[in-house]
């Protein structure tokens, strides 16, 4: 939201007074084309020497003020930009630079409160409209972030960052297609611009195109290296099952932030799909040295234990997590999961009822309950939670096939199969859940269809008859 220093300085000086020469050439550096230090050292020299008039004064503070925000110093920025404000109360470039100090500090209310003022004080001031504009679009108010981003681009139509800033707000607000137009044409004032392109990037991945991300991703990538474009190229090329790819851009990610923990997390977990769980463990213990207080990596690990077949170890990490943050809804539903898993039902159930007390409604938690509910013959209380939990996620196909298994222990096929069946068109089917439509056919009088899904079960997975026999389905339901 800040804009650059020599940008919001210009127009605002007229000569200097008469001094040294050496005077004059700190009065450049302050005001004109320098590094943020020559600036701090110039702008130094401006003030303490108290020859210019209050309103030059006050664009020295401010000039100094966004220096120390280039060399991320926000208490020095914030105090020179109130002398500035002091100074002019009515300083439209300083109001602008307070009310993004404000929306850094997440005080939306104050930041527009500025924003308009500064705009009030200098209506055709593009910049300070973009960012209130992107103010609004933190609050969620979609159509006056595009109506400022509308302004913006009417006054500047040559600048690539109020199209790419109204993109996010048209995917935010569920216009997708139009979202895309705004980063093309971004794109095309600016073909490095890295926010259109690190954006469209991000949308293309959740749309499930993970080629297209990885190709924004590069080309942002191309310009400059960037922490979060190789941890978003990363996810792409999960998406696209590149686990060696992700772990490079994981790695390269690390290069630039060495103590992120959410990276060596992230690439923890590329390593464990891989099917490396040593490296994968090695990297959840370096996450857990850089995040000592956190729960999250210690849930991470924990995954990766359960893979290794180190269940004592699972749980253990379970344990420090909750006892570290007991309120971790995630920690409970992973730790339940492995308890169902283990057929350890009472529990599981345990876990899950916590996940519920914490979140209320969670349709995760619902599911995973209403599946181990029917494990373990509580099958009235099973159908309850997977209904609540598909009235919030119609289209979830595992729960709609877990609904399917519940019907299919309370012996209604009919009801059964249509879950099945609705479940298969949203995803590819599973092992059991063919099984499950087998025997479900097979006792509504339909052999072929019935034999035919259980034939493709088991070509999934040799051991189906025998998974599903003891959880309650086989050939005498």
């Amino acid at each position: 939201m800040w804009v650059a220093r020599a940008l919001l300085i210009a127009g605002l000086l007229g000569a200097a007074p008469a001094g040294a020469q050496t005077y004059d050439q700190f009065r450049a550096l302050c005001f004109g084309e320098a590094t943020d230090d020559q600036s701090i050292v110039g702008c130094n020299v401006v003030i303490a020497a108290g020859q210019e008039r209050p309103h030059v004064i006050a664009a020295a503070y401010l000039s100094r003020g966004l220096a120390y925000k280039n060399k991320g110093d926000p208490a020095r920025t914030s105090a020179d930009v109130s002398e500035a404000i002091k100074l002019q109360p009515l300083f439209p470039e300083a109001l602008a630079a307070r009310a993004a100090l404000h929306a850094d500090k997440g005080d939306t209310e104050r930041a527009l409160q500025d924003y308009d003022l500064a705009i009030r004080q200098r209506p055709g001031f593009a910049d300070a409209i973009h960012n209130r504009g992107t103010v609004h679009a933190l609050r969620r108010d979609y159509d006056r972030a595009i109506a400022d981003y509308d302004r913006a681009i009417d006054l500047a139509p040559q600048d690539p960052y109020p199209y790419a800033s109204r993109g996010n707000a048209w995917f935010n607000s569920g216009n997708i297609e139009r979202a895309l137009q705004d980063y093309a044409r971004a794109l095309e004032l600016q073909p490095g611009h890295i926010p259109a392109l690190f954006n469209r990037g991000r949308v293309q991945a959740s749309r499930g195109r993970p080629d297209l991300a990885i190709s924004d991703f590069s080309r942002a990538l191309d310009v400059r290296p960037d922490f979060d474009l190789f941890m978003n190229r990363a996810a792409a090329f999960i998406q696209r099952a590149d686990h060696d790819g992700a772990i490079a851009d994981y790695y390269r990610a690390i290069q630039l932030r060495p103590n992120a923990a959410a990276a060596f997390s992230a690439r923890a977990r590329a390593y464990r799909w891989k099917g490396d769980l040593e490296r994968a463990l090695a990297d959840h213990g370096r996450a857990i040295e850089l995040q000592p207080s956190s729960s999250d990596p210690l849930v991470e690990r924990a995954a990766t234990w359960r893979a290794k077949g180190n269940f004592d170890a699972a749980f253990e990490d379970f344990g420090r997590a909750i006892r570290l943050q007991p309120n971790d809804a995630v920690a409970y539903l992973q730790r339940g999961t492995l308890y169902d898993s283990l057929r350890k039902y009472d529990a599981a159930l345990k876990d899950y009822d916590r996940v519920l007390a914490l979140n209320g409604n969670d349709p995760e938690g619902l599911a995973r309950r209403c599946l181990t509910r029917a494990k373990s013959g509580k099958l009235d209380g099973a159908l309850a939670d997977c209904n609540a939990s598909l009235r919030q996620r119609p289209d979830d196909a595992a729960t709609l096939e877990t609904r399917a298994y519940v019907h299919l222990r309370l012996r209604l096929y009919a009801t059964a199969i249509a879950d099945y069946d609705a479940a298969f068109a949203r995803a590819a089917p599973t092992a059991a859940g063919l099984y499950g439509r087998g025997i479900a056919r097979r006792t509504m009088g339909d052999v072929t269809g019935g034999n035919a899904d259980i034939a493709a079960a088991t070509a999934q997975r040799e051991t189906i008859a025998d998974d599903m026999q003891r959880i309650g389905v086989g050939p005498s339901l």
